[in-house]
């Protein structure tokens, strides 16, 4: 017919259209145009032509014309989910055309049977049978014979299909209805194929039978619209069934049958492969329980329901599905359906529900805690143990998924609303929540109901940060819901609470939080007054926890344990202030137990004691931990001295702020040996916590109150009112305290930068602390020797030499450098003042207050006690005379830190001004009396250095004497009588009264600075060095003590000797001897016993006389250089036994001479190995080369040099292996040292040296080291001797830069054997590495020192000398005679890798020859004898000299003197008369091999001359 040639014409031009968009309109104008016609009713015509009649073939033509344009789109057409454009629109088009026309096709089909009459002749009458049927639309739909791609392509476009027919359908809400489609049987097809693989519908039965068939997302997406549309009832009948039922609504048994197996096999399976598989979405997830909820659904009663659901979730239990899915599960089953458009009810929650769920709930709450408990195990994590309690392992298997989701699932909670149920409501039993709250509240329970406190650590866990107690979440969140009330009690929600306290991290912040944060703190309504009381509850208990832990005894030996304990403790009081009303936040301390005085003092009284010192000592520091880790938690300095402060207490919060201070102070059991900054440490950690001096000051009178509650305190200490019996031992502390408040107060920093004791004491607050640098802090650098301070940033802590850290800092202009932490300080500008500015200027706005802080002390602390002090001393208790130490620190504290600011009687100067006159003078009367009474001069010799400053608890002072205006020369005149007594001084040496000479020292410490006589300071230097005999002697059980206070007393002396005129310690052998035995306890006293203030002392002094005259400490050097070298191995040591030995190895005088030149004996059994395999004249050339190595290097050093090349044994990352590269390096250097001065007296010497050290192999494992550890990406500006610096070296002196040294001056001393070892030796890994740095640093640098020698040197005669730095070049003249010498010596970039060039064309009227033998001469000296450029040109003076005296060279080097031995030839042939070096020669006749004279070729018979 001719309309369906039309139709049929425009299918066939899809294939001409223009593009995809305009196919795809021609292919949907054909679909409507085809359902047109089988839709229509024909009209009768008068003319039945055969152009318009339809026959049933041309009907099955538009039929099958319909079904090719739904083949395309199912098969042709392309994804439009997610895409937009024409293309996308037209496929939209499409389908929406194709559902329309087959939904009208559809009932049209069903209102009419094939032999109706009223169809009147529709297309669609005629052909329903096969249109609907397998040849048809089946056929179409049909997964059979295509490939899998097209499969798939079918799959997911009717799926599409079907949801926008049941979305356009009337009928899809109602499932009875649906069977009616003719769409069905094509539907059913689809199912079973995708099910079982299988067209086959004669039967339901294929359903339901195992196979191990899965479906995928499209599948299954696709049989879940097929259920929808078709009904699960007509799904799983037969075709008759469904015919016959279709009106009846009913199936048989067969069915329910069908559909459980289908649920328990089938549909079981597909849930367990989409969930194990790592590929499956959520989404497919869900597509399978809707499926297995619609057909529960279908089941006729409520008990086969919750069978077959009981039987599904027992099986995904025991196959240990993962959580997310049955998450996903539990909220499909029991929610409502969205895409259909219900909210479900209460039906389906009551189908979930079950026992199975509730023991899997339990059970998966019991392996939730254990799991949290054992990650949070802090005690678990710092043991490190691999097993786990029995406990955690008879869980079992690990299951995966979305834990959290599950349990939220579980209550009904809405994962986007956390504080919402769901419609589904709770799905597990009251008894589950219960459950749950007992296993969440263990702790909060065993608390509340007062049960027996554990351990500290016992209860500590890891901050849970990341919110992994999902249990404790949940029930929270479920707490917090609007019905959440209905199932957790108020009690039960104080628990949850009060756990999330404990616990912290992401829980506290985003659950607990809320029920403080949900309403205002107003509690005008009920919801406002139960959230009050739960905020009362919870602060109480939480309150009781923190008391209670802070009081316990803390773990003792262990504290990396106790800082994890204190963290841990401070978060937890942390978190309760942030749930604190704002009117009690000052009340915080309180409620955390800080605030509690006696707690303080009970631990201060535990530091002093002594008594079981380590747990007392960790009480104290817990204090201070807990303290220190709160403080930080306040996010700003101002709240935290509110918190601090601003609170009304007993007593006043200043009270309690010196209570905490004197906690703070630390006590040893040596106090001699420990600094004020090092006792105050902790003090000021927590003053630079709260802002430092200038936030204290920031509130009016706070520290002046302060330092008067520190009085009292410690006056009361003294009068024994508070702690009688035991007040003794907290005075030092309290004491140590008050100094440091007053230095806040009144900020004048003890003693001056130009003279320190005790440790170069700089100010407190500036120094920093190496272990307390973190990367990224911003400091201050001192910069050169004029010690200018830049501000910089640290950007990397380096540990690589554990403990003695050094630091990257990055500069202003972005350049880097290497420090240490001496050299980096807080502040911009250094608050050390010189002592003579310690009194205040006329007009001081302090003066008054200084003059109140002063008059207290005088008053409470000075007066009622002055006169016990000049009372014998017999028969008082230890309590009296720390009593009366505290009376003469107080004193200092008037003096250095007050001032003595008020004048005339009754002033505070007046009044310490006689008590320090009645002191001064008792002491005179007790060392004139006939016998000495040690009872009486101990104790004011010790008071009397307290109060002028010595300052063992408070900071010493060292001008005391001249503020004071006082004279001690009648006492110290006293002590010199009596030192210059020979008997008494004998009597002394056999029986010592050893703490009367210690107190003598700390005396002299305090008032050297007030002698000015010569005559004064020779007797005290001899009186020194008598005390030097009596103190130092060896064995002494208080010889570190001893010592220290020596050295305070030299250095205080030699200070102010520098202003005496008729007076130099530099030319007194007294000091020296003391500078001698000093080094001497240096290198013998144990490292512990030194570290600290002792160690830092002795490098001051170093420094101090190094500056003053390096000979001072030359017989220091001399007398320990073989020790020097062990202690190069000891960190602690290392930089002043440095020092030392390089003033040893810079003295031009060697340690031997003459011709009984002792070779150690180590030296020498390795000297008969190497003369084993030598010629006879070899070994004499050896032999003395030893000699002379002998008369110059230690036998330590000597000893090391030999040993060294054996180093390459061990691994520079054992423990010691980096102290002993360090020991190697430097004896190294220091060997190099003494070459060069050696060399300077006599260049034989550097030969014979040199020679040495070839012998010993020592210097490729010098080299290869030093390569690998040096860093050599330094700029030519750079100092490379910095590290050696005596003032500013301690910053540098760590490993990278001594190997940076170490090549250099090995390249510089011993360019020879560098050379040798760099063309046969050296790793081809680091030739470049070293070739580099040779041309870029060390041959400038070599060559610039070179001309300054050159420039320097005086034995040149007639000759002149000239060089160039930017040529290379070096030009020498000599004038002889008539003869106009002149050599050039050219330098390469590389030198000594490559050979120098000599060139003597110039030289006039000599011939060639001969200045050719002279050029060669110069390059054997540099290239092949480790000389100088100043050698080598003496070396060819001397040489002209001699030959234009007539003396012949030897025919073998060419030169008249020899180049190692610098003698003339003294072998003479007898046959040709010829004369050679006998080294020469003897290297020919090994050469050679045969013994014939070089020149005559005859049998060798020459005579020495």
């Amino acid at each position: 017919p001719l309309p369906l040639l039309v139709v049929s014409s425009l299918w066939e031009g899809r294939k001409s259209a223009a593009g995809m968009a305009d196919a795809l309109s021609i292919v949907s104008a054909v679909a409507e145009c085809v359902t047109y016609l089988m839709l229509r009713r024909p009209k009768k015509q008068q003319d039945s032509s055969h152009s318009t009649n339809f026959s049933i073939i041309s009907w099955r033509s538009c039929g099958r014309l319909f079904l090719e344009t739904l083949s395309y789109y199912l098969l042709e057409t392309s994804e439009t989910s997610g895409h937009f454009g024409p293309v996308t629109s037209a496929v939209e088009e499409l389908c929406g055309t194709l559902v329309r026309d087959l939904q009208k096709l559809d009932v049209a089909s069903s209102s009419f049977s094939e032999t109706s009459d009223d169809e009147e002749g529709r297309g669609i009458a005629v052909i329903k049978s096969w249109f609907w049927g397998e040849e048809g639309l089946q056929r179409t739909l049909s997964l059979e014979n295509v490939t899998t791609d097209e499969q798939s392509s079918i799959v997911r476009k009717w799926n599409t299909f079907l949801i926008k027919l049941l979305s356009s359908s009337p009928l899809s809400s109602s499932q009875e209805q649906q069977p009616s489609s003719r769409l069905i049987p094509a539907c059913k097809q689809l199912f079973h194929f995708i099910v079982k693989g299988d067209n086959n519908l004669a039967t339901a039965e294929v359903v339901g039978r195992s196979t191990t068939k899965t479906c995928s997302a499209d599948e299954g997406s696709l049989l879940l619209s097929t259920i929808r549309y078709c009904g699960v009832d007509t799904i799983f009948s037969t075709i008759q069934d469904a015919v016959e039922t279709a009106g009846e609504g009913g199936v048989g048994a067969a069915s329910l049958s069908s559909v459980e197996r289908f649920c328990v096999n089938d549909l079981l399976r597909w849930i367990l492969v989409h969930a194990s598989s790592a590929m499956s979405s959520s989404a497919i997830i869900k597509t399978d329980f809707e499926i297995f909820k619609l057909c529960l659904a279908s089941l006729p009663s409520s008990t086969r329901q919750k069978k077959i659901w009981e039987t599904v979730l027992r099986e995904l239990i025991k196959s240990y599905c993962n959580y997310t899915t049955l998450a996903i599960g539990l909220g499909t089953l029991a929610g409502g359906n969205q895409e259909r458009g219900d909210g479900g009810d209460g039906n389906n929650a009551d189908t979930v529900r079950c026992e199975v769920l509730d023991a899997f709930a339990m059970e998966t709450a019991d392996r939730a805690v254990l799991e949290f408990q054992h990650s949070r195990d802090i005690l678990q994590h710092l043991n490190d143990k691999e097993e786990t309690p029995s406990s955690f392992t008879a869980v079992g298997k690990r299951r995966r998924g979305n834990l959290s989701l599950f349990l939220r699932t579980c209550v009904g909670m809405v994962r986007d609303r956390p504080a919402a149920l769901c419609s589904g409501g709770v799905l597990v039993s009251a008894s589950v929540i219960r459950h749950w709250i007992r296993l969440c509240c263990k702790r909060g329970s065993a608390v509340v109901v007062g049960a027996k406190r554990k351990k500290l650590e016992d209860n500590l866990i890891l901050e849970d940060e990341s919110g992994t107690n999902v249990l404790l979440e949940t029930l929270l969140n479920l707490a917090a819901s609007s019905s959440g009330s209905n199932m957790i009690t108020r009690d039960e929600t104080v628990k949850l609470v009060y756990e999330s306290w404990l616990e912290g991290g992401r829980t506290w912040d985003e659950c607990a939080v809320n029920f403080f944060n949900s309403t205002s703190h107003s509690s005008d309504n009920a919801e406002g007054k139960a959230n009050a009381t739960l905020r009362e509850q919870v602060v109480s208990i939480a309150s009781s926890t923190l008391c209670g832990d802070i009081q316990a005894e803390p773990p003792a030996n262990d504290h990396a344990l106790l800082e994890l304990i204190c963290q841990a403790w401070a978060k937890r009081a942390a978190r309760l202030g942030d749930i604190l009303c704002p009117s009690a936040n000052s009340s915080l301390l309180d409620l955390v137990g800080l605030s509690n005085i006696e707690l303080w003092n009970k631990a201060t009284l535990y530091e002093s004691d002594g008594v079981d010192n380590v747990g007392n000592h960790a009480s104290s520091e817990f204090l201070f931990l807990c303290l220190m880790y709160l403080l930080h938690s306040i996010d700003t300095e101002e709240h935290r001295r509110d918190l601090l402060f601003n609170s009304s207490r007993p007593g006043g919060a200043e009270l309690l702020f010196v209570h905490v201070q004197s906690t703070c102070t630390s006590k040893s059991s040596a106090p001699h040996l420990e600094s004020f900054p090092t006792r105050t440490a902790r003090n000021s950690q927590l003053l630079e916590s709260l802002g430092g001096r200038d936030g204290l000051l920031s509130s009016e009178s706070l520290l002046e109150d302060c330092c008067m509650h520190n009085i009292n305190l410690l006056s009361s200490l003294m009068k024994d009112e508070i702690m009688p019996g035991n007040g003794s031992s907290m005075m030092n502390q309290v004491l140590t305290s008050l100094s440091l408040l007053t230095s806040l107060l009144f900020p004048l920093e003890w003693p001056s930068k130009k003279h320190k004791t005790k440790g170069n004491e700089d100010s407190k607050s500036d120094e920093i602390v190496a272990a307390d640098v973190k990367e990224g802090d911003s400091l201050w650098y001192e910069k050169g020797e004029e010690r200018m301070r830049v501000k910089v940033t640290v950007v990397k802590i380096h540990r690589d030499d554990f403990p003695n850290l050094y630091f990257t800092i990055q500069l202003s202009d972005n350049g880097e450098r290497q420090t240490v932490a001496s050299r980096l300080k807080r502040y911009p500008k250094s608050t050390v003042v010189s002592s003579r500015e310690l009194l205040p200027k006329d007009g001081c706005n302090n003066a008054a207050q200084r003059d109140r802080v002063g008059r207290c002390i005088v008053d409470k602390l000075v007066k009622p006690f002055l006169s016990d002090v000049c009372s014998d001393d017999k028969g008082v208790d230890a309590t009296a005379r720390v009593k009366h130490e505290v009376l003469a620190e107080c004193m200092n504290i008037v003096i250095s830190q007050c001032g003595l600011v008020s004048l005339g009687i009754g002033s505070v100067r007046y009044e310490i001004f006689q008590a320090v006159t009645l002191m001064e003078r008792g002491l005179c009367d007790a060392l004139s009396a006939s016998e000495l009474s040690l009872a009486k001069c101990v104790p004011l010799l010790r008071c009397l250095s307290l109060v002028m400053g010595y300052g063992i608890y408070t900071k010493p002072a060292q001008d005391n004497v001249s503020v004071l205006k006082m004279d001690p020369n009648g006492s110290i005149g006293k002590l010199l009588e009596l030192y210059e007594n020979p008997s008494w001084m004998q009597a002394q040496r056999s029986d010592p009264m050893e703490k009367f000479h210690t107190n003598v020292l700390m005396w002299l410490a305090t008032t050297g600075s007030a002698l000015n006589d010569g005559e004064t300071f020779r007797r005290i230097s001899a009186m020194m060095y008598s005390l030097s005999d009596i103190v130092l002697l060896d064995g002494s059980c208080n010889l570190v003590e001893d010592s220290l206070h020596l050295m305070n007393a030299i250095s205080s002396l030699q200070y102010a000797s520098d202003s005496c005129i008729d007076y130099s310690s530099v030319d007194n052998e007294d000091e020296k001897s003391v500078m001698s035995k000093l080094s001497g306890c240096f290198v013998n006293l144990n490292i512990g016993d030194i570290e600290g203030l002792w160690i830092e002392t002795f490098s001051s002094l170093l420094q101090q006389n190094y500056h003053k005259s390096p000979a001072m400490l030359l017989p220091a050097a001399n007398s320990s250089s073989n020790e020097l070298c062990d202690c190069l191995a000891d960190p602690v040591k290392r930089w002043c036994a440095f020092q030392l030995l390089r003033l040893f190895a810079q003295d031009s005088q060697p340690i031997q001479s003459g011709d009984d030149i002792m070779i150690p004996s180590e030296t020498e059994q390795q000297l008969l190995e190497w003369k084993e395999i030598m010629d006879e004249e070899e070994g004499i050339e050896l032999e003395e080369d030893v000699s002379v190595a002998a008369s110059w290097l230690p036998e330590r050093i000597m000893s090391l040099l030999q040993n060294i090349g054996n180093d390459s044994a061990f691994s520079h990352s054992e423990p010691d292996g980096q102290d002993r590269l360090m020991r190697n390096l430097l004896v190294w250097i220091a060997s190099l040292e003494i070459l060069d001065v050696a060399g300077n007296v006599d260049m034989r010497n550097r030969s014979h040296i040199s020679s040495f050290i070839q012998k010993t192999n020592a210097l490729g494992w010098i080299m290869t080291s030093a390569l690998q550890e040096a860093d050599l990406d330094i700029c030519r500006s750079e100092n490379i001797f910095a590290c050696l610096d005596m003032e500013d070296g301690m910053d540098d002196f760590f490993i990278q830069k001594i190997a940076t040294l170490v090549l250099f001056r090995t390249v510089e001393s011993l360019p020879t054997l560098v050379k040798t070892w760099y063309n046969d030796d050296c790793p081809r890994f680091l030739r470049q590495k070293l070739s580099a740095f040779v041309d870029n640093i060390v041959a400038p640098a070599t060559l610039q020192r070179e001309l300054v020698r050159i420039k320097d040197a005086t034995t040149f005669g007639e000759m002149t000398v000239s060089g160039s730095c930017v040529s290379r070049e070096v030009v020498a003249t000599y004038q002889q005679d008539e003869c106009a010498l002149s050599v050039t010596i050219r330098m390469p970039s590389t030198f000594p890798l490559r050979n120098v060039e000599v060139d003597c064309q110039k030289t006039m009227g000599i011939a060639e020859n001969r200045w050719r033998r002279w050029a060669l001469q110069i390059m054997l000296m540099l290239n092949n004898q480790d000389g100088s450029v100043l050698d080598a040109l003496l070396l060819w003076k001397q040489n002209v000299d001699k030959e234009f005296e007539g003396v012949e060279p030897c025919p073998v080097c060419y030169s008249v003197l020899c180049i190692k031995t610098h003698r003339m030839p003294d072998l003479e042939c007898k046959t040709c008369h010829n004369r050679f070096h006998t080294s020469c020669l003897y290297k020919w006749f090994q050469s050679s091999g045969k013994s014939v004279c070089v020149i005559c070729q005859q049998p060798w018979s020459g005579t020495k001359v």
